[in-house]
């Protein structure tokens, strides 16, 4: 109906029978629900469901009598719970007669601002705090504070994107407004969308939304874009009203408060991946070396007593051992930051020098052609030598190990040895396993490197049946 096209927020025409005769789209928002759903249903029964109160719908009812029957404007502050769950929102209610048609009513439903409700804003924003600062995820940083707009700001439309910094998108991630069938809203782009302003300026935006909007956004009259630091975005629609300065100053304050929370999340978690490196450390000085030492030192006396060479040899190998353990130490300290420097290097020469260093015995290398990858070389040849020595001390007979580039990005490490079954793939990367689930370093310390680079690792099966490990460097 035309009438509700000019009405300045949600519009509603209701008859005396109280039963809502037709509306405009922006009802979609203050309901959640569409114009079909509410289309026939009356008062009493959006008090049924949950939607109205029973104060509220008797007000509503006889600011209609009052339209109908004596013409008057009646102007109150309303309640609703979109869709019957969650939190009430503040509407200014107007309801007015319909010139067109003395037997029916027009009601105007226009969000209430934080400065009308600023005490009330205040304590939510103070709960909301709380809430947000024991968040232990990202993306419950982003739903929390999803809904924390929802409850503190006030307005039906609220939702926090996700910044994809790498293909410069924004995601829908989570809601806390009342706008429904959320899997199928689109992605936006930072560089284009007028969502990506507020991101490429980090400030708030606000816009003016028209009819016909080609962002879907003509369920509201304003929007407001808030930067959520450098991982998201608070979007707030206002339906029949416009955002004031205290309006703007509350949402500024929750997305501050989020990107807080988030750098909590990322401290927490960096904290966290210390405090395993920390525990990896003493389980291999406790453990790890001990096992070795304490053969070396039973060969030690043993060997003062015989002066066997033999023995002699066991002392030997046992230090060598624990050399070989305090070098992987070393590197797995070094693999443990995200590695920022990179050179040029060819595959080939690094095979050859990790080669070099490993008691290969019998074994034999094969390099099925060479590339180039950008890498810091010396965690890479140490990443080799891991994959050469997994292969050629678990491997009977000597093995055949051979290295490759693989056609999109990176190289591999296979053999023709006896393979490592598929229910161990999972876990044979773990710290303290080997490629024969027995203890060891050598495997992590390849999971290490690769994650410092950004790879991806992917254990499978080589062409001879033996253990093939592919690594992707994206490039």
């Amino acid at each position: 109906m035309a009438t509700l096209n000019s009405v300045p927020g949600a519009g509603v025409l209701v008859d005396g029978e109280h039963t809502i005769v037709d509306l405009n789209n922006r009802c979609t928002v203050v309901f959640a629900e569409g114009p079909d759903d509410l289309c026939n249903e009356s008062l009493r029964a959006l008090q049924r469901r949950g939607v109205l109160e029973e104060s509220t719908r008797e007000q509503w009812e006889s600011a209609v009598a009052a339209a109908i029957e004596r013409e008057a404007v009646t102007d109150r502050q309303i309640t609703l719970r979109p869709g019957g769950t969650g939190e009430w929102m503040h509407y200014d209610l107007r309801v007015t007669p319909l010139e067109s048609d003395p037997q029916l009513a027009c009601c105007s439903l226009r969000s209430v601002g934080t400065s009308r409700r600023y005490e009330e804003t205040i304590t939510a924003l103070h709960i909301s705090t709380r809430e947000l600062m024991s968040a232990e995820s990202v993306d419950e940083v982003l739903q929390r504070t999803a809904d924390a707009a929802s409850d503190v700001l006030g307005f039906p439309g609220t939702a926090v994107r996700r910044h994809e910094t790498e293909t410069g998108l924004l995601h829908h991630v989570a809601f806390g407004g009342r706008v429904g069938d959320i899997d199928s809203r689109p992605s936006f782009r930072v560089d284009e969308s007028p969502h990506g302003r507020a991101v490429r300026r980090g400030e708030t935006v606000i816009d003016n939304i028209e009819q016909d909007d080609p962002y879907g956004r003509d369920t509201f009259t304003q929007t407001m874009y808030t930067p959520i630091g450098e991982t998201g975005l608070l979007s707030v629609g206002a339906v029949g009203s416009t955002f004031d300065e205290t309006d703007v100053q509350f949402a500024e304050i929750l997305a501050e408060n989020a990107a807080v929370a988030l750098q909590l999340v990322e401290t927490a978690a960096r904290l966290r991946e210390e405090r395993e490196r920390l525990d990896r450390f003493a389980s291999v000085v406790s453990h790890d070396l001990r096992n070795p030492l304490g053969i070396a030192t039973l060969a030690l006396e043993r060997a003062r007593e015989t002066h066997e060479q033999e023995d002699f040899d066991r002392v030997a190998s046992g230090l060598q051992r624990m050399e070989r353990m305090v070098d992987d130490l070393l590197t797995l300290a070094r693999s443990g930051a995200a590695v920022e420097d990179r050179e040029t290097a060819e595959v080939g020469e690094l095979v050859e020098a990790a080669w070099e260093t490993v008691q290969s015995g019998d074994a034999s290398l094969t390099l099925d052609g060479d590339g180039v990858i950008e890498c810091e070389p010396s965690l890479v040849r140490s990443l080799l030598e891991n994959l050469v020595r997994n292969a050629v001390e678990h491997n009977d007979p000597p093995p055949t190990v051979r290295v490759g580039m693989l056609d999109d990005g990176g190289f591999y490490v296979a053999d023709d040895g006896q393979g490592i079954p598929e229910a161990n793939r999972g876990t044979v990367l773990e710290h303290g396993v080997s490629g024969k689930g027995t203890p060891g370093l050598g495997l992590s310390i390849v999971r290490d490197i690769v994650d410092a680079h950004s790879w991806e690792l992917t254990v499978t099966e080589s062409r001879d049946g033996g253990a093939r490990f592919e690594i992707r460097t994206g490039s």
